[in-house]
This record gives structure tokens, C-alpha cells and sequence, in this order.
């Protein structure tokens, strides 16, 4: 397993907000399993939103200068299962 997507770390969150503001989740990491026949092994999408006014651009890039594009605010994982060929999403996540 290879862990894509840290909130503490990653996104507006990570990036932006007071230590300890984004949750992790808890308990053991588990693999996803396609929903519709159970397989293991997935193309994945990730998407990244950017949901700011044009003039909120100036002040974060100010606030972080050169990291603008890790301040995205949602975190999506869509897959698509190389078994049964089902698309799904395996991680959603609001990051603001």
C-alpha cells in the first residue's frame, strides 16, 4: 500500500491551517476492494478543486508564496476497476 493523500500535510489544510486542524483517520490502513466484483487492482484518477475567488488568488499566493497549487480544497480519487472495468471513487475528502 502506498498512502496518496495525508490531510495534515496535503491541501488547503495542510498547508494553511493551525497544526492539528485536519483530521487523519484512525485504525489500520485497508485495501479497496471494487464495490461491484471485489478486485484489487485499479486505474485512479486523482482531482484536485480550486474553489477561490479570482482576487482570494492574490492574497493565498502572498500568504504562500510559490505553493498556491497545493492549496486545493478537495481531494478526490476515482478508480476504475482493471477486473470488471466499474468506475468508483476510493477517497473524497474536503480539505477546507
Amino acid at each position: 500500500m502506498i498512502p496518496l493523500f495525508d490531510a495534515r500535510e496535503h491541501g488547503y489544510d495542510g498547508e494553511y491551517a493551525p497544526p492539528g486542524y485536519a483530521e487523519r483517520g484512525s485504525g489500520e490502513p485497508q485495501q479497496y476492494e471494487c464495490p461491484h466484483c471485489a478486485g484489487g487492482t485499479f486505474s485512479a484518477y486523482g482531482a484536485f478543486s480550486y474553489q477561490f475567488e479570482e482576487n482570494d488568488a492574490d492574497e493565498l499566493a502572498a500568504t504562500c508564496p510559490g505553493r498556491i497549487q497545493d492549496l486545493f480544497d478537495w481531494f478526490i480519487l476515482s478508480v476504475r476497476c482493471d477486473r470488471c472495468g466499474v468506475f468508483g471513487i476510493a477517497a473524497d475528502y474536503e480539505c477546507a
